[in-house]
């Protein structure tokens, strides 16, 4: 884990990160630069880790990454589901697979490999859309605590479908945890 250098300036009751060059007031409680990541780090640029940093940390600012395969079968209703590997990068012992479930409405079908990104918690409930184009597939949403993510998928579909899905994580810290009986 990788700690932020900050330096203080006591006659401006601020910290200053110079690895982001975002400058941190106290009496403000937040950053006095936009976030370099933009939206992607939540609706208010100029906070830290969601207002949160007791449990969470955003050192270099990424989003977490996950790797799997969907599939979209939806005739008006329908079904979408998906399975794969997270990469939490805020907590890594919270990484590992994940599943995610729900149900569908518009015209799609389609199946591919993917790849994506979530500024959120990816467990939890969810609400996206899916846009199958012959060889491929775009496809984002909010996660319940107000986060977004997307991705690309490759593989076979055509349609667009709007989804609510729910979504479950078993982690290394959710395996550790049962190895030892807790």
């Amino acid at each position: 884990m990788r700690m932020e250098l900050l330096i203080t300036n006591k006659a401006q009751g601020s910290l200053e990160n110079p690895a982001s060059q975002r400058i941190s007031q106290k009496t403000v409680g937040g950053y006095l630069q936009s976030d370099p990541i933009g939206l992607q780090g939540g609706i208010n640029t100029y906070v830290y880790v969601r207002n949160n940093p007791l449990i969470r940390i955003d050192p270099l600012g990424l989003a977490d990454i996950f790797f799997g395969a969907e599939v979209d079968l939806t005739g008006i209703f329908g079904i979408e589901f998906g399975f794969g590997i997270v990469i939490d990068t805020d907590k890594g012992l919270d990484s590992g697979f994940y599943g995610s479930f729900g149900t569908g409405g518009g015209a799609n079908v389609g199946a591919g490999l993917t790849i994506g990104f979530a500024e959120c918690d990816i467990e939890g409930s969810s609400g996206g859309f899916d846009v199958n184009f012959a060889a491929g597939s775009v496809y984002g949403g909010v996660g319940e605590d107000g986060g977004a993510f997307g991705g690309v998928s490759i593989g076979p579909g055509i349609g667009v479908s709007a989804n609510a899905s729910e979504t479950a994580t078993f982690s290394f810290e959710d395996y550790i945890n049962f190895a030892l009986g807790k």
